[in-house]
């Protein structure tokens, strides 16, 4: 399931960036780059899966004997998945995509994370502490030379 909808959602988004106007706007060579590179990951996958290695053994042989240090040798159609799996995650964090594993941890330390800040508390110091530094750089909604609590009282 996961190859086929990778498959197709390689293609739609493809074609959703190239057909709307105001998307095509802000996609770079190195997104459309990205989506070729994602379907022929998918691609492969699904070529073993249907006429290599349906139950990705061998797939599963490879990576335990690479952790183990002990090599297995697979067939040609696995070892072009396994090399264009590898070769995507070296790729991976040089691309936009990268926002989907930020978006995890903004999530889980930034929301759940969420301490109110109760008088006397620990937060409470910390923030009076920042409050009194001052700004060190310029914009014109910030007044030079007054410092964060100043800066947010009226």
């Amino acid at each position: 399931m996961a190859f086929i909808s990778g498959v197709l959602g390689s293609i739609g988004i493809m074609i959703k960036r190239i057909a709307d106007y105001d998307l095509r706007a802000y996609a770079t060579p190195q997104n459309y780059f990205t989506y070729l590179f994602c379907l022929a990951v998918f691609l492969s996958g699904l070529y073993t899966w249907a006429f290599v290695d349906p139950t990705f053994a061998e797939y599963r042989h490879f990576w335990v004997g690479l952790i183990t240090a002990r090599p297995v040798g697979v067939a040609p159609g696995a070892a072009l998945h396994i090399i264009l799996f590898d070769l995507f995650l070296i790729y991976l964090p040089f691309t936009r995509s990268m926002h989907y594993v930020t978006r995890i941890f903004a999530f889980f330390l930034i929301r759940w994370d969420d301490e109110p800040n109760r008088r006397g508390s620990k937060l409470e110091g910390e923030l009076i502490k920042l409050f009194g530094e001052k700004p060190t750089w310029a914009a014109p909604h910030i007044k030079q030379g007054k410092t964060w609590g100043e800066q947010v009282v009226k």
